[in-house]
């Protein structure tokens, strides 16, 4: 097996030290020599990448938060159109008890004496026990064959303020969505 002398020239007599680092017979200057000995990384440049590392996942973990906030908006929308959808075939399926609906209803209700009152306390039940919308209010309010179905539920964002708020909701406006969904019923 043969070694191999340093590419650099050990200093001798008559020989200046900046002949010394001068390569013998190979074309590579002191740094590239030093870099290619170089093996692993510096505890600097593993700490500076472990900060990026870590400022890049709080990043993402704040992104699903926030995602996961603002995801849920849309399905409980979609939850509330349809229990306003389904109160609404129910009572198109008797226009004559039609005025019997209306109500504000916080709470599911439990009196099943009549065929109203059984309907309204299935749709209740459904309401506030099985679609797990936050703190549902439900308003219904029938005038002149015309059926107003307002559902809202508690959000977690504070929404900007409107005008058009149901007058029969709480005056909580701050932090409440709503579904208001109208049809005639004949």
């Amino acid at each position: 097996m043969t070694q191999h002398a340093p590419p650099f020239r050990r200093v001798a007599e008559g020989m200046t030290k900046r002949d010394a680092f001068k390569p013998r017979g190979h074309r590579l200057c002191r740094i590239q020599w030093l870099a290619r000995r170089q093996r692993g990384l510096t505890l600097i440049e593993v700490l500076v990448s472990v900060v990026i590392f870590s400022i890049a996942l709080l990043g993402t973990a704040r992104l699903l938060v926030q995602q996961d906030r603002l995801g849920q908006e849309p399905m409980h929308r979609t939850l509330a159109t349809m229990a306003a959808s389904d109160l609404m075939q129910r009572m198109q399926l008797s226009p004559e008890r039609s005025n019997s609906y209306t109500g504000v209803y916080e709470a599911a209700t439990s009196e099943e004496d009549t065929f109203v009152q059984r309907d309204l306390a299935d749709w209740t039940d459904q309401l506030f026990n099985k679609i797990l919308l936050p703190e549902p209010i439900a308003c219904v309010t029938v005038e002149q064959g015309v059926a107003t179905i307002i559902i809202s539920w508690q959000t977690r964002t504070v929404l900007p303020s409107s005008d058009n708020f149901p007058s029969c909701l709480k005056d909580d406006t701050e932090k409440r969505s709503w579904v208001r969904m109208k049809a005639t019923i004949s």
